[in-house]
């Protein structure tokens, strides 16, 4: 009752503040002070501003201290003229507005009559004296001058933002100032994009239709929401007084190009990108359009990697040139000092007589290796992604209906058909590749009204939809039938992981997401005084439709277990395993319902920009967030609730509960949090003339998607998993009969649904918590003469109840009980368990459990489940440190650049939602889990630069005839980008019957643990980057005391790209523009990381190249 009551509460302010809110992220502002001669202010002045380029007019008038601002001003170049009886018309040309941005313009007055003019032009200062974030802004110009290659996929401006000091990553999962992946948000014409997630990738308007965009990394302003890093602003171009437009097209193939260092020959390779752009005035002065089109194609193209199949002589059954000797499951028994043994195969050969049935079906379809007088790294892969295309297309609208009023509407789509995989497989049948449609559509429109000289209004509403298809190329083929694999739903081929780095096989990609949202969001603008206040809020309601059928021919994993010597991890093999059957862990899915997820967003902010004194700015904001958890349309949410007694287990505590009328009394995932509140403080002092110091501190917080946290729904769509209980000694399950039945299968709604299975647990007062962080920065900026600037930060984060999805198995036996060594694998009713104290848990457990039935699954917390994983665990933190420096030249004497660096550490716990191969040893000691982050990159180097050759009409040399045609009109550009590597993660084989996370082994000290190298540098034919001998096994029921990440670095990121551009005049204003980029120039090579897994015959190899070899992309364009 009382959550409904605060619902209804958030919808009244909602209604109240309609009329007075909004962020309106897409715009720009010119602030300063209108002082007379003496340096008094000039009160009551009257200050119009008018956009160059579409005549459109703002008014405002100083206030008593002298100061004014115009907000919400769209991107572009303005005139300001002040007037005041007394004075001298002031009049300032060229003044540029960018997004996000305060430019600052203080007005000197003469005394005079208003006939008489005084006309200034001046640049804008490249400092920011007015505003406390830390933020790069890129226009067009810059962005199209500079080198943006066709890699693998349409060009995207984002792909800039890493000329920014402290980014890192890649468009798609980018590393923003020590923020996770997908932890940033993206805005575009200030709406912030709402599908997870968070990035740019289902939205992607053509390079050539965006004005500029604005990236702010650390204390940004309150009228920003949705993130705990970074925020990416675009605004799109809008149409002038003037018809402008253009057409293009870019090309590549793979005869320009070189060849990957894995690959035996340049692999073919076709794209294309094709588009064009137009826009101008439907009634000059008032209303305009701009549209664009832009597509993109690809075939093939990727690099490859080398991957490990088994040998000709392994598919026979014949494992003699395996290092180790392999046993034969069949002859496992107890070995009298309670643990147990098996035999080994005589001569490692494998009968044929042994053969599962069902792997005899996939035997056939394997390759066989390229390389085979390798064990590992012996096959080149397909290639992950084979096929992309993306179509997209835009449409803005603006309309000045009078000088108070202002509609303006923006709509675009895109369509990203693709084929991709999971990682690196096998060609055929048994190939990972899935074929995924990615259809976007977002429509936003708003209306400002000035109105007063003081007070403007800013009204938006919006809607956003993805709806997101993906289908493994093997559906419908009737491939369980074929392999003989019975028990499970689907049809499409198994996916089948193996440890020891065996090429995986099968891809379980099988869903439809459709995602909608829809946004109600305002702003009002007062100026008061010093004060420039903004007052806002924004009401998003999301609908998110979700069928999920993968994994509906099941998962399964083989391990070298099911076929080593109990207790001796060095031995057996996976591939083995899988030729008896034996399976080591296995889940698949038991679909009967799409699932429909909603929620409401409602956030509200106020900030102040106060003008202490003509130096001084403060920046002074807080931000309130409230969101209520999940809930389906038609109460299909479950989970295990860790209090609720278990009928089913002697009413021990653990339990499933259903939503609504399944019988909860709940409908809501879990509880609304209602005290997000973000304060936001910053400075800016103008210290002395040209120098500025900054600083700022923030919290922000990270609202939740579904995409990334899908809840739970057990009883309706079933996973069901079985795993070996006693570390390979007894396998899971043998696939030859069948995926096993022995759980309720869907739909059920009972308390014991998930008995004998894996169980998600929540906890309703942390369901609705959300991660958060802290960030501080202190920034000096210099201004040098007319063009240039240098900037000093040092900037932190610290993150707070992150995610962490590997570090929340709640299951796990305590580690405490590792002293009873091999007794944990006995069965519950042995003699010698029984003698030791311990007995069955619960009547019953031992028929729930079968032969599964032993002492480390009593000792469970919650003994009648598996695996226990929380959904939406919340327990993760980092810190981040950095140094940035960063150093830009504008245009002038046709030269410009930016030079920007970090020196940085990060730390943190859990890997989010992101990538890294570090695993939790241990549920109970999270301190242990704490080391360098995944994401750490400690140096970061990147140059851009744009150099306009001396050359032709209005240039120094050869201005006149036609050498000015022929050597005019060129520029060449670049980009430069160094990282150092990121932290390697060791692992080994889990031994462990406690049923933890994963396992890491002992550092061996005093050895190094990067493996020498041999004549001529790193080759990885013939070196290995990580040293085998620095690591050893840990002593059997012991952890490892090697860390999560550790010192060792994968080889550092290299990017170069360069672009030669000749601008050809046609006429007065239409050119041709030739384009000539090359990515990777010099042709270097920058390896992958090498494998982590100890229990791999490539360990410590590189197997793969981390960057594309040397591409070459040819354009032309027609420019109007």
């Amino acid at each position: 009752m009382q959550n409904k009551l605060r619902w209804k509460t958030v919808g009244i302010l909602s209604a109240i503040l309609a009329p007075l809110v909004f962020a309106q992220g897409d715009r720009g502002t010119i602030t300063g002070v209108v002082r007379d001669s003496s340096g008094l202010p000039v009160p009551g002045a009257e200050v119009r501003i008018v956009n160059e380029a579409t005549g459109i007019a703002s008014n405002t008038v100083s206030s008593d201290s002298g100061n004014y601002t115009l907000p919400i001003l769209s991107i572009g170049t303005y005139t300001i003229t002040v007037q005041h009886a007394g004075f001298k018309t002031y009049v300032s040309n060229a003044v540029p507005v960018q997004v996000g941005q305060t430019t600052r313009v203080d007005i000197a007055l003469e005394i005079g009559q208003l006939q008489e003019k005084v006309t200034v032009t001046a640049d804008a200062p490249l400092i920011s004296s007015d505003t406390s974030d830390v933020g790069t802004v890129i226009n067009q110009k810059r962005f199209l001058d500079l080198p943006l290659t066709l890699g693998g996929d349409i060009r995207n401006a984002s792909s800039f933002i890493f000329l920014s000091p402290g980014v890192s990553g890649n468009t798609w999962e980018k590393h923003i100032a020590g923020g996770g992946s997908f932890t940033d948000a993206v805005y575009y014409d200030g709406v912030a994009l709402q599908v997870a997630p968070n990035n740019d990738a289902q939205y992607n308007p053509s390079v050539d239709a965006i004005q500029e965009f604005k990236l702010m990394t650390n204390a940004y302003s309150s009228e920003y929401g949705h993130a705990m890093s970074g925020v990416t602003s675009f605004t799109l171009k809008s149409g002038t007084n003037e018809f402008h437009g253009n057409a293009f097209e870019f090309f590549r193939n793979e005869k320009l190009d070189a060849r990957g260092f894995f690959s035996p020959r340049r692999l073919p390779t076709r794209q294309n990108e094709f588009g064009g752009t137009f826009g101008g005035p439907i009634r000059k002065n008032k209303m305009f359009f701009f549209t664009s089109l832009d597509s993109f194609r690809r075939r093939q193209g990727n690099t490859p990697a080398l991957t490990t199949v088994a040998l000709a002589e392994f598919m026979r059954g014949d494992f003699s040139r395996w290092p180790s000797a392999i046993y034969d499951p069949s002859t496992t028994r107890p070995d009298g000092r309670g643990s147990f043994t098996r035999s080994p195969y005589p001569g490692n050969q494998i009968p044929a007589s042994q053969f599962s049935a069902v792997s005899k079906n996939i035997l056939p379809l394997l390759p066989a290796p390229q390389f085979p007088d390798r064990l590992s790294n012996n096959f080149t892969a397909p290639l992950v992604s084979p096929m992309q295309d993306a179509h997209n297309w835009t449409l803005k609208l603006d309309d000045q209906l009078s000088s108070y009023h202002k509609l303006f509407g923006t709509f675009f789509m895109t369509q990203r058909p693709a084929i991709k995989g999971w990682g690196p497989s096998v060609p055929g049948p048994a190939e990972s590749h899935n074929r995924q449609d990615l259809n976007s559509r977002f429509l936003r429109v708003g209306y400002d009204w000035t109105a007063s000289p003081t007070v403007l209004n800013h009204f938006v509403v919006s809607i956003d939809r993805v709806v997101d298809t993906n289908h493994t190329l093997s559906r419908g083929q009737g491939w369980p039938t074929k392999l003989g694999l019975t028990g499970v739903q689907g049809d499409v081929f198994p996916m089948v992981y193996f440890n020891q780095g065996y090429a995986l096989l099968g891809d379980g990609s099988n869903y439809r997401g459709a995602m909608t949202t829809w946004g109600l969001q305002n702003t009002i603008s007062i100026n008061r005084g010093r004060h420039a206040m903004k007052f806002g809020a924004e009401v998003m309601r999301h609908q998110d439709n979700y069928n999920d059928e993968g994994g509906v021919a099941g998962t399964y994993n083989f391990s070298n277990l099911e076929t080593a010597l109990p207790g001796n991890p060095n031995t057996g093999n996976a591939f083995a395993s899988l030729l008896v059957g034996a399976v080591d862990s296995a889940s698949a899915q038991f679909h009967t319902t799409e699932l429909g997820a909603r929620w409401t967003y409602f956030g509200a902010f106020a900030q102040d920009d106060f003008k202490v004194s003509p130096k001084l700015t403060l920046n002074l904001g807080v931000r309130w967030e409230v969101q209520n958890p999940f809930s389906d349309v038609l109460d299909r949410f479950s989970y295990m609730d860790p209090t609720i007694p278990n009928p089913g287990a002697g009413n021990r505590p653990g339990a499933y509960t259903f939503a609504g009328k399944f019988g909860g009394n709940w409908h809501s995932i879990g509880n609304t949090a209602w005290k997000n509140i973000g304060p936001r403080f910053g400075f800016a002092y103008n210290f002395a003339q040209n120098w500025v110091v900054r600083g700022g501190y923030a919290m922000f917080y990270l609202n939740q998607t579904t995409v990334a946290w899908i809840p739970t729904a057990d009883g309706f769509n079933t996973y069901a998993g079985f795993f070996s209980p006693d570390a390979g000694i007894t396998p899971a399950f043998n696939w030859d009969g069948g995926f096993p039945q022995n759980f309720q299968h869907p739909p059920i709604t009972t308390p014991t649904v998930q008995n004998g299975l894996n169980a998600t647990l929540n906890l309703r007062s942390r369901a609705g918590v959300w991660p958060y962080s802290q960030q501080w920065n202190l920034t000096v900026e210099r201004q040098l003469g007319r063009s240039a600037a240098v900037r000093a930060s040092y900037v932190g984060i610290h993150g707070t109840r992150l995610w962490n999805p590997d570090g929340t198995q709640w299951n796990q036996v305590p580690a405490s009980y590792l002293k009873l060594g091999d007794l944990l694998k006995a069965p519950i009713n042995s003699p010698e368990v029984r003698a030791a104290g311990f007995g069955e848990p619960f009547d019953g457990f031992t028929e729930l459990w079968g032969d599964g039935a032993n002492l480390a699954q009593a000792l469970r917390p919650f003994p009648q489940y598996g695996g226990v994983w929380e959904w939406y665990g919340t327990y993760g933190s980092s810190i981040y440190h950095s140094a940035q420096l960063y150093a830009q030249k504008r245009m002038s004497s046709g030269f410009d650049f930016t030079v920007s660096y970090t020196f940085s550490k990060l730390i943190d716990d859990t890997n989010q939602w992101g990538s890294g191969g570090g695993s939790y040893q241990n549920f109970y000691d999270r301190s242990a889990e704490r080391s360098l982050s995944a994401n750490d990159q400690r140096h970061g180097l990147a140059i851009s630069y744009v150099y306009e050759l001396p050359f032709g009409t209005n240039r120094k040399y050869v201005n006149k005839g036609v050498g000015s045609r022929v050597l005019g009109g060129w520029l060449v550009s670049g980009i430069q980008r160094y990282l150092s590597g990121t932290p390697i993660a060791v692992v080994t084989v889990n031994n462990l019957p406690i049923f933890n996370g994963g396992l890491r082994p002992d550092v061996v000290p005093g050895v190094d643990q990067r493996a020498a190298t041999g004549p001529g540098g790193f080759d990885p034919a013939r070196d290995r980057w990580i040293n085998p001998a620095a690591f050893v096994n840990p002593a059997p029921y012991t952890f490892g005391n090697a860390p999560r990440y550790l010192g060792l670095r994968n080889p550092a990121t290299l990017e170069e790209s360069f672009a030669v551009v000749k601008d050809t005049a046609i006429r007065e204003r239409t050119f041709i523009q030739f384009r000539a980029e090359m990515s990777n120039p010099f042709n270097r090579v920058v390896f992958a990381g090498p494998s982590g897994d100890m229990s791999s015959q490539s360990f410590g190899s590189i197997g793969s190249q981390a960057n594309s070899p040397r591409n070459i992309q040819l354009g032309l364009k027609l420019i109007f």
